[in-house]
């Protein structure tokens, strides 16, 4: 964040966070996620798997993905997410 590029660093968050969806059912059933709705629905079957604090986290990771589009969040918020 040298730059203080924040929405840039928002939406990296956000795409390290799919990416990990994407990557774990492609691992465990070999299924590509290809939309956010995906995502989403997918994202309850991992927290059913190892906790309920992935669901927690992809919200965080949802609103960095939101702050790219809208420009919203504080140099704080995004530190602190």
């Amino acid at each position: 964040m040298k730059k203080e590029n924040l929405r840039q660093t928002s939406e990296k968050v956000w795409g390290a966070c799919a990416l990990a969806v994407k990557a774990h059912a492609l691992a465990k059933k070999g299924a590509r996620l290809e939309s956010h709705r995906d995502l989403w629905v997918y994202k309850n079957e991992i927290a059913r798997e190892i906790g309920d604090w992935v669901k927690i986290v992809f919200k965080l990771a949802d609103s960095m993905h939101k702050n790219f589009y809208e420009n919203l969040t504080t140099r704080e918020d995004v530190l602190k997410e």
